[in-house]
C-alpha cells in the first residue's frame, strides 16, 4: 500500500489485539533488485513483555511509563493501564507532551495535570531517534515534594536508559541488516568470480565477476552443479561429498575452468567452508581469480 515503503527500520503499524493479547504490530516490505514489491514481513511484539518490565521499575505509587508514536501521537502502552478504548487513541491537542513533540524537542520536562486521572506529575519525555516512538516517564508532584525527589529522579532516568538500551537493540540489528546489504553489495560488484555451493557442488550464489569470467549468468547457474566450469581432470580437487567435516579448512591452490565458450582458463582459487548452525559445514565459498602467473607463462611459451 501506499503507506509502506521500503526503509532499514521495521515499520510500526499499531498496536492490535492477537490471540486475546494485546501487541505492537511491525511490518517490513520486501522489494526485490528492482524496486518491486514483492511480499510484506510481519511481526508481532507481546506488550506483556514491556508491562513486566515497567511493573519492575519504581516511579511512585501513582506514576506512570508511557509509549507514544511520534508521527501521529497516539498511545501504544502504558503502565498503569488506562481503558482498552485509550489505546492508538491521539493525544489531545492541547497536551503538554504533543506540543514538545511537535515542535521536534527530543528530550524535556514539563509538569502538568493529567486529564486522564486529573493526577499532577512531573514528565520526563525522550524522543527516540530510529524509531516513530515517544518514551514518557512520570512522577505523581505530591510523592516528589513528600520526600521522594531523588529516588523518582533516579528511577525516571533509570527507566529511560533501560527503554533506550532496549530500543538501541532494535536499532543494532537493523545496523546488522545494513551491513550484510553491505557486503552483498561489494560481493556482487566484485571482478573476481565469488560464488557459494552446496556439499553436492550445487551452485546457490553466482556474482557478476563470475558472470565475466566464464561467460554464465546467474540465472544459468544457481541451482545447477559447478562442474560445468571445472574440466574432468580437475573435477576431484572440489571434494564433493567429502567437505562436510568439521575440520576442513579454508585452502587455496592454482586450478583450471572452462568458460562457457569452451576456453580453459588458469585460475587461482581460494576455497573456505560456510558453517552451519550445528558448527558443521554447510556449504563452500569459493573465489577465482585469473592466474596473472600461469597466464603470462603461457603467453611467454607460444
Amino acid at each position: 500500500s501506499s503507506r509502506r515503503r521500503h526503509t532499514r527500520f521495521r515499520n510500526v503499524t499499531g498496536v492490535q489485539t492477537c490471540a486475546l493479547r494485546i501487541c505492537i504490530t511491525f511490518d517490513r516490505t520486501i522489494r526485490d533488485k528492482n524496486g518491486q514489491f514483492r511480499g510484506l514481513v510481519v511481526a508481532l511484539i507481546d506488550l506483556d513483555l514491556f508491562q513486566k518490565l515497567h511493573q519492575s521499575l519504581s516511579v511512585g505509587a501513582r506514576g506512570t511509563v508511557a509509549i507514544y508514536r511520534h508521527d501521529n501521537f497516539t498511545q501504544v502502552l502504558r503502565w498503569p493501564p488506562l481503558a482498552s478504548g485509550k489505546l492508538n487513541a491521539p493525544l489531545p491537542p492541547d497536551s503538554p507532551t504533543r506540543t514538545l513533540v511537535a515542535n521536534n524537542i527530543k528530550t524535556g520536562t514539563v509538569e502538568f495535570k493529567a486529564a486522564s486521572d486529573n493526577v499532577s506529575r512531573i514528565y520526563s519525555i525522550q524522543m527516540l531517534d530510529k524509531y516513530p516512538f515517544v518514551v514518557t516517564v512520570s512522577a505523581a508532584l505530591d510523592e516528589v515534594l513528600a520526600g521522594w525527589r531523588q529516588r523518582a529522579v533516579m528511577a525516571v532516568f533509570a527507566t529511560l536508559l533501560v527503554l533506550a538500551l532496549l530500543f538501541g537493540l532494535f536499532y543494532q540489528l537493523s545496523r546488522a541488516d545494513a551491513d550484510q546489504a553491505w557486503l552483498a553489495h561489494v560481493v556482487a560488484a566484485s571482478n573476481d568470480a565469488i560464488v557459494s555451493r552446496d556439499l553436492d557442488g550445487k551452485v546457490l550464489s553466482w556474482n557478476q565477476g563470475a558472470e565475466s569470467m566464464f561467460g554464465y549468468s546467474a540465472a544459468e547457474m544457481v541451482g545447477k552443479s559447478i562442474l560445468k566450469i571445472v574440466p574432468e581432470d580437475k573435477r576431484d580437487e572440489l571434494g564433493l561429498g567429502r567437505q562436510g567435516s568439521r575440520l576442513f579448512r579454508p585452502l587455496a591452490h592454482e586450478s583450471v575452468r572452462v568458460t562457457k565458450d569452451g576456453r580453459r582458463i588458469d585460475v587461482a582459487v581460494s576455497v573456505a567452508p560456510v558453517l552451519g548452525m550445528t558448527g558443521s559445514v554447510a556449504a563452500v565459498a569459493l573465489t577465482d581469480r585469473k592466474s596473472t602467473r600461469l597466464n603470462s607463462s603461457h603467453v611467454s611459451e607460444s
